[in-house]
């Protein structure tokens, strides 16, 4: 029987990567920092719906796009409700 993959290890090989696409997603140090501790946090709190043996850094880089996304869409609401 496979061993499960520990968290830590699975984003230790993809953290370098991880942040260097929330900065291509944000084009900011700084919010690409928060991105990528958001999209972490996330996956860490998710990670028993992770299944061994498929792809830790596809399955993370979409909950990174996928905060990003939100993270967009809040602030043009709180925008658009700061006008009114």
């Amino acid at each position: 029987m496979p061993s499960s993959p520990s968290f830590d290890s699975e984003l230790e090989s993809v953290w370098p990567r991880l942040r260097r696409f929330a900065h291509a997603l944000t084009r900011d140090p700084a919010d690409a920092d928060d991105l990528a501790q958001a999209a972490a946090e996330k996956a860490f709190k998710s990670f028993d719906q992770f299944h061994a043996g498929t792809r830790f850094d596809s399955w993370i880089f979409r909950i990174c796009r996928t905060v990003w996304i939100d993270t967009i869409r809040s602030r043009r609401r709180r925008g658009a409700h700061e006008a009114s």
